[in-house]
């Protein structure tokens, strides 16, 4: 919470030094980054596993690809040695 209060104490700093105009865009900037945040929270899930990964994420992952076939080309011949001399 501390580092809560200095973000925003400084946020208020800055709007009172600032001339109207830039004071109004810094505004519109924090309320984009509020709105990303927002947006991104609820993109991504709250439960993490120790790692800091979504839970389940590998469980899902793990034979995903099980179905798909893939068609693999055939190996070109070797290409010429070079001559030992």
């Amino acid at each position: 919470m501390e580092r809560m209060s200095a973000v925003t104490l400084e946020l208020e700093n800055a709007l009172r030094q600032l001339d109207p105009a830039s004071a109004h865009s810094l505004e519109r900037v924090v309320w984009d980054v509020l709105r990303l945040a927002k947006q991104r929270q609820v993109a991504w899930p709250l439960a993490r596993d120790k790692n800091g990964y979504p839970a389940g994420h590998f469980e899902r992952l793990t034979g995903s690809w099980a179905d798909v076939t893939f068609a693999l080309p055939d190996d070109p011949p070797p290409g010429p040695s070079p001559a030992w001399t």
